[in-house]
């Protein structure tokens, strides 16, 4: 999960270092919903149990909305693993033709209570950063407290972009 922190930030700063520069962006390939079977590898290596339902064309997607969705995965994942480490993880992604819309829903069972980390660290934005980028797109998430326990983040994100 660590590598998946560290992957996030960096396109992160690749962003905002685009954003404060007149120079043109470099064109290095951003992750898309294609991505998710590597996502979810290194996830299970790391020692989590992922279980994954979603169309097989996953590389059908718009990049703005399949970049979106793979963020939000990768967000959701990585706050199961530090806050309801060893507990399976089930993520599903669906597509509503009706709508043209991509669904994603990632929950986990309860964990256990975590113990604040020893080096400060406050939580980040991630709920927020999650929001955020479903926000742009003219999607929603929400994101809280499964009804039997654990956690659910779910989201809605339009094919065609913001409405």
């Amino acid at each position: 999960l660590s590598g998946s922190a560290r992957q996030a930030l960096a396109d992160m700063r690749r962003l905002l270092t685009m954003l404060r520069s007149d120079q043109p962006a470099a064109h290095a390939p951003q992750p898309g919903l294609k991505d998710l079977p590597a996502l979810i590898g290194a996830a299970r290596q790391a020692g989590m149990t992922v279980e994954l339902s979603a169309p097989p064309a996953l590389d059908q997607l718009p990049p703005g909305p399949g970049l979106c969705a793979y963020r939000i995965i990768q967000e959701a994942l990585s706050n199961a693993g530090r806050h309801a480490a060893g507990v399976p993880v089930e993520i599903s992604v669906g597509h509503d033709a009706d709508s043209d819309t991509v669904t994603l829903l990632v929950t986990n069972g309860p964990g256990t209570p975590a113990e604040p980390p020893a080096s400060g660290h406050r939580p980040g934005h991630g709920l927020a950063g999650m929001r955020e980028r479903a926000e742009l797109l003219g999607g929603s998430l929400s994101a809280g407290p499964a009804p039997g326990g654990g956690f659910t983040v779910s989201a809605v994100l339009p094919l065609g972009g913001p409405a």
